[in-house]
C-alpha cells in the first residue's frame, strides 16, 4: 500500500480506495449498479437474470425482480436500471432488450414499454440503456436502431424518438439533465450529442470518439458531461463544450464505464485491458443476425481491470484499484463519499463498495488532519488487508463522522458565501460585467448580447435599439455580485441592463434561487 504524499501546508491520502463491502455471492456476476435516490438501496443487476435490491449498510437483499415468466425472457444479464426521483419505480433493460417498469416495494411488474416500431435498415427497436427524468415524467433509452426513445412511465405511451445517431452505429448510453429539458446521449458511431427532448432537436455534438461511447454520465448540477469510450475518456465542461479532462486508451486497453461524482468534481472510470489479443481498439465485431451490420462492442473475455478515480479540476489520478476483474458498471453513492463497481472476478462477481481515497477534497481534510489520518495507512510496512482490518468496525463511524464534517464545512462555506454578497453597478458592456453587446435583429426586434460567453438576445424597440446603440458607454447593469457556490471566485447574478437613456431595465443572466 502506497505511503501518503507529504505535501507541506495541507493533508494528503494515500491514492487507493478503501473496501467499505463486498457483495459478491460466489458465481453470481454483476452488469450493472444503481443507488437509489436516498442512497439506501443498491440496484444490481445480475448474469443470472436477477434484478436485486439491497440493503446498502449492510447488503441485505431485500427483494429479487425477475420478468413475467419469472427470469429474464432470455438468458443473460439486467444491462442497465435506473431508479425513478421518488425512488418508488425503476426501470431497466433486461437481456431481451425490453425496457420494464417495476415498483420498488412490492416488486410487481408496473408495465412493459412499447418497443414496436418501423424497421430502419432492417434493424428493430431494442433497448441498451435506460434513464429517468429529474422530473420522472418520461423514461429514456438508447436503442440499437440509432434512435433514443421517451415514453410516459405512467401510461406507457411514446413520448418522442430522436434520430440523428447512425443507424448502423446507434447509441448506447443516454443521460438526462438536472434541468430535465435536456438530454446527453453516446453511440458506437462515437458521437457524444446534447438533444433538447421537448423540441425534439439536436443542439450540439460535444465531442467524437471514433472508438465508439459506451457510457455517458452528468453532474448533478448540470455543468459537467463525462463519457467513456473504447479510444477515451472525455469530460466536458457544456456551457462552452470545454474539455476538463482526456485520457486515451492505449492499443491494449478502452475504457467502459464512467460516474461523476454529485458535486462534478471527481470522474470514475473503468478501463479493461485486452492484452493486446484481436484488433488494435479493444473491440470484438458481431453481427446480431445480420451479417451486413457489423457492430463493435467491448471484449469482455480474458481481461484484466482497473477502477481509478480523477479531479476534474486539475486532471490528477486520485485513486485506484486493480483487482484483475472486469467491471462494467460505476456509480457514487449520492453523498458522493462512496463508490460502486459490478463486474465479474472470475469464481465470483457482483458489487464492491469503495471509500473513495479521497472523499472530499483536500483542503477541506487540512482542515481537519486527524480525520485525514485514518485515510493513510501508518506506514510503508501496512498492508491494504492490514489498513482494512484496523478500520474494522469503525468504517461506518467514520462514514458517519466525514458526513457530518462535510455537512459543517457545507454550513461554513454557505455563510462564507452569503457573506460575500454585495449589489454593484458597472458599465454595462465591459469586462467586469460580462456582457458584450451584439447586433440588433430588427426582423425580431431582439438585441444579441453575449454573457459570460453565452449568447443571448433581449427584446427591445427599434428606437431604444439605437439609443442603446449610441449610447452605449451610458449604459451600465446593476448586479449582485457574491462567491461562487464553491467559494472560488466572484460571480454576478441577477445583472439587469439599464437603458442609457429610458432608464428601462432588462432582466439578464442567472438568476439566484431563494
Amino acid at each position: 500500500m502506497s505511503v501518503p504524499h507529504e505535501v507541506s501546508g495541507q493533508v494528503e491520502v494515500a491514492p487507493e480506495a478503501v473496501l467499505l463491502r463486498d457483495d459478491a455471492p460466489v458465481g453470481r456476476s454483476a452488469q450493472s449498479v444503481r443507488y437509489s435516490p436516498d442512497g439506501r438501496i443498491v440496484a444490481t443487476g445480475t448474469y443470472d437474470k436477477m434484478l436485486q435490491l439491497s440493503n446498502e449498510e449492510d447488503g441485505r437483499l431485500i427483494r429479487t425482480l425477475r420478468g413475467p415468466t419469472g427470469g429474464a425472457p432470455a438468458a443473460g444479464p439486467f444491462e442497465s436500471a435506473a431508479f425513478s426521483p421518488d425512488g418508488k419505480t425503476i426501470a431497466a433493460v433486461g437481456s431481451d432488450k425490453v425496457v420494464r417498469l417495476w415498483n420498488v416495494l412490492t416488486g410487481a411488474i408496473i408495465r412493459t414499454l412499447p418497443m414496436q416500431g418501423p424497421r430502419v435498415d432492417g434493424l428493430v427497436p431494442m433497448a441498451n440503456q435506460v434513464a429517468f427524468s429529474p422530473d420522472g415524467q418520461k423514461v429514456a433509452a438508447a436503442l440499437e436502431d440509432g434512435s433514443v426513445r421517451l415514453w410516459n412511465p405512467t401510461t406507457g405511451a411514446v413520448l418522442r424518438t430522436l434520430r440523428g445517431h447512425s443507424v448502423a452505429w446507434g447509441p448506447s448510453a443516454v443521460a438526462f439533465h438536472p434541468d430535465g429539458r435536456r438530454l446527453v446521449s453516446g453511440g458506437g458511431d462515437g458521437m457524444l450529442a446534447l438533444w433538447d427532448v421537448d423540441a425534439g432537436v439536436m443542439l450540439s455534438v460535444l465531442g467524437h470518439d471514433e472508438g465508439g461511447i459506451f457510457d455517458v454520465a452528468v453532474s448533478a448540477d448540470g455543468r459537467i458531461i463525462a463519457s467513456a469510450g473504447g479510444d477515451a475518456l472525455q469530460v466536458w465542461e457544456i456551457a462552452n463544450a470545454k474539455s476538463l479532462l482526456s485520457l486515451k486508451a492505449s492499443e491494449e486497453e478502452y475504457f467502459v464505464a464512467v460516474a461523476l461524482s454529485p458535486d462534478g468534481r471527481r470522474v470514475a472510470l473503468s478501463r479493461i485491458y485486452d492484452g493486446g489479443e484481436g484488433d488494435a481498439t479493444g473491440f470484438d465485431r458481431w453481427h446480431d443476425g445480420d451479417a451486413s451490420r457489423p457492430r463493435r462492442v467491448p471484449r469482455r473475455d480474458e481481461a484484466s481491470e482497473s477502477v481509478e478515480v480523477w479531479d476534474v479540476r486539475n486532471n490528477r489520478r486520485i485513486g485506484g484499484l486493480s483487482l484483475g476483474a472486469q467491471y462494467f458498471d460505476l456509480d457514487f453513492r449520492p453523498d458522493g463519499l462512496v463508490l460502486a463497481a459490478a463486474g465479474n472476478r472470475g469464481d465470483s462477481g457482483g458489487v464492491l463498495h469503495f471509500i473513495l481515497a479521497c472523499p472530499f477534497d483536500l483542503e477541506v481534510l487540512a482542515a481537519y488532519p486527524e480525520i485525514a489520518k485514518q485515510l493513510a495507512p501508518r506506514d510503508e510496512f501496512e498492508t491494504q488487508p492490514e489498513f482494512v482490518a484496523r478500520l474494522g468496525k469503525g468504517q461506518r463511524a467514520y462514514l458517519d463522522t466525514l458526513r457530518s464534517l462535510e455537512k459543517a464545512a457545507a454550513l461554513e462555506l454557505a455563510e462564507r458565501v452569503r457573506a460575500s454578497r454585495e449589489t454593484v453597478e458597472l458599465p454595462a458592456f465591459s469586462e467586469a460585467s460580462g456582457v458584450t453587446l451584439g447586433r440588433y435583429d430588427a426582423d425580431r426586434g431582439r438585441y444579441g448580447i453575449t454573457v459570460d460567453g453565452r449568447d443571448t438576445s433581449i427584446a427591445m424597440p427599434p428606437a431604444e435599439a439605437r439609443e442603446l446603440s449610441a449610447s452605449r458607454e451610458r449604459a451600465m447593469i446593476t448586479a449582485i455580485r457574491q462567491l461562487s457556490p464553491g467559494g472560488e471566485r466572484l460571480l454576478l447574478y441577477n445583472r439587469e441592463l439599464i437603458h442609457p437613456v429610458t432608464r428601462k431595465r432588462y432582466p439578464i443572466g442567472e438568476r439566484l434561487r431563494p
